[in-house]
């Protein structure tokens, strides 16, 4: 229940933050004239869902100069505000799993770079995809070396986030976890997301588009929370199996079969502490 509200709110955050970054996107670098002329399918295994939300505005290619600039502007603060608010509910987020005091951190630094990383993401997504169709042979390879992008960005994102007093390692899991779910969710992204976004606008129009891109968020606002709770779960084990490392020795006699086993077990165990 609860981690369903909390995705929920970062997924909603994640969706107002995509929709200015892709009109941002779009004007600074022109993309619309290009996306103009490519299927929805196409956008996505290129730029994967931002490029999927940066094709619905792609009539700013219409906007004259000035327009273009203005719009430029007004896209770039609501993209810097937006992200903004979704480090601030990460790290309430965290704070939640984590069990450990609200605190307030600065957030114009941080807001940045999730901005620039997001961007960098959705580049070398591109010129990934753009090289597995190019070299068809070691797109296997180059799928594998690309689930160590997201592994690193959020192992690193994970470190800055409150953790209580869980050591860097500990935070491991929830970063494959976030690279294995990344890699599901471009997948999802090709042969749900797409087609979502194409048969919904023939029906409801932009709304209906809107609503495909929401259940992206939600899904991706699940997988953020759920790195967490994995982290937390894992260290909370680990640290009640070392405030009681035998649990199963007790009530053991300590002088038969089973229990000279758990004692040997013990002894073997401890050479890797």
């Amino acid at each position: 229940m609860g981690g369903g509200i909390v995705g929920a709110a970062v997924a909603f955050r994640l969706f107002l933050f995509m929709v200015p970054f892709a009109f941002f996107v779009a004007t600074a670098l022109g993309a619309s004239a290009d996306l103009a002329d490519r299927s929805t399918t196409e956008v996505a295994e290129r730029a994967g869902i931002g490029g999927v939300v940066a094709k619905g505005v792609m009539s700013a290619e219409s906007l004259g100069t000035r327009s273009r600039f203005l719009l430029l502007l007004v896209a770039g603060y609501a993209t810097i505000s937006t992200a903004r608010s979704i480090v601030g509910t990460l790290v309430q987020a965290h704070c939640l799993v984590w069990k450990v005091p609200a605190v307030r951190v600065p957030r114009t630094r941080p807001a940045l770079l999730f901005t620039a990383c997001v961007a960098s993401l959705m580049v070398v997504s591109s010129y990934v995809q753009r090289l597995r169709a190019a070299v068809p042979a070691p797109g296997l390879a180059l799928t594998a070396l690309w689930l160590f992008v997201p592994l690193a960005a959020w192992w690193w994102a994970s470190t800055r986030l409150p953790h209580a007093d869980a050591p860097v390692w500990a935070l491991l899991p929830g970063a494959v976890v976030f690279a294995v779910g990344m890699q599901a969710m471009h997948l999802f992204t090709l042969f749900y997301v797409t087609r979502a976004v194409e048969s919904k606008s023939e029906t409801y129009g932009a709304l209906g588009a809107a609503i495909a891109v929401l259940i992206w968020c939600y899904v991706a606002g699940r997988l953020v929370t759920g790195t967490a709770v994995v982290n937390a779960a894992l260290w909370r084990r680990y640290r009640q199996r070392q405030a009681d490392p035998e649990p199963m020795e007790k009530g053991l006699n300590a002088g038969s079969r089973t229990g000279r086993a758990a004692r040997g077990l013990r002894s073997v165990r401890g050479l890797f502490r």
